[in-house]
């Protein structure tokens, strides 16, 4: 009685878990990975940002001129078939914060990147300069909402 209490417990998760995945994927909770390059190396320092700032750049003229206003070098993107996701923590009291791209998917909804910010650990010794860590890709063009996540944050 009770190999066949366990056989059938075992036929009914493999069942529920089959379903479960083609649910996930009519829902749209599947992701497909996204290619980017990365042009934070090729753009430079920025000038200030007073405030965490995300932004979208479907178009060149646009991405272009932010870049110039902060007295950065717009580094080529791809346009048309790219666009540029560019986001700035804000100010950092020294150079040892840094940002990096976990990676970047794309639901049927909306395009997720997915950041990382990188902190000085309590033993590390930088020198005190304020800093404005940012990170700047280019990723294939597309209509959708992109959001951030935030990697290690609450």
């Amino acid at each position: 009685m009770r190999l066949r209490l366990a056989v059938a417990v075992v036929v009914l998760g493999l069942t529920g878990a089959s379903a479960g995945s083609v649910l996930a994927n009519r829902t749209g909770d599947s992701t497909d990975p996204v290619a980017y390059h990365d042009l934070t190396r090729a753009i430079g320092p920025l000038t200030a940002f007073g405030r965490p700032t995300p932004h979208v750049f479907r178009h060149e003229r646009n991405y272009v001129n932010y870049i110039s206003e902060r007295l950065g070098t717009a580094a080529p993107a791809g346009y048309p078939e790219r666009m540029v996701v560019f986001f700035a923590v804000g100010p950092r009291s020294t150079p040892a914060y840094r940002l990096t791209v976990a990676g970047v998917v794309e639901h049927r909804d909306a395009i997720v990147v997915r950041l990382r910010e990188l902190t000085p650990g309590p033993t590390d010794t930088t020198p005190s300069r304020l800093t404005f860590p940012y990170r700047a890709i280019s990723i294939p063009w597309s209509a959708k909402p992109v959001t951030i996540d935030w990697v290690g944050r609450p």
